[in-house]
């Protein structure tokens, strides 16, 4: 198994016990409408949050050196794989998560510094 997916499967993992943050907005029913949408951004800035901080436990766990790069496209990808969107929005929300997860990525830089793992 190369890196990459060590740390996709470590991830998962840890994601799991994040469970609870997306059953209410894992399936396409649950994106249906603007207040829908409205309201499950803020539960996807949380998913972002947890999830970008179980990538980097599992790059403690797994022992190896990854790029930013690496571990932000390891975090969109598992979140996409989680989330499944109406229509044109599944489409493009891969990007949509990328600037989402670099925003929470950057607030938590700024709060906690660069190794926020160990403090949040």
């Amino acid at each position: 198994m190369n890196d990459i997916k060590r740390l996709v499967e470590t991830t998962k993992i840890l994601v799991e016990d994040s469970k609870f943050v997306f059953e209410g907005m894992n399936e396409i029913k649950e994106w249906g409408s603007i207040d829908d949408i409205s309201r499950n951004i803020g539960k996807l800035s949380e998913l972002a949050g947890r999830v970008a901080i179980c990538v980097e436990q599992a790059v403690e766990a797994t022992g190896e050196v990854f790029s930013s790069r690496e571990k932000r496209k390891v975090a969109v990808k598992i979140i996409d794989d989680m989330i499944k969107l109406p229509g044109v929005l599944e489409l493009v929300d891969g990007p949509i998560i990328e600037g989402l997860l670099t925003i929470v990525v950057e607030t938590l830089n700024r709060k906690f510094g660069h190794v926020w793992t160990k403090t949040a």
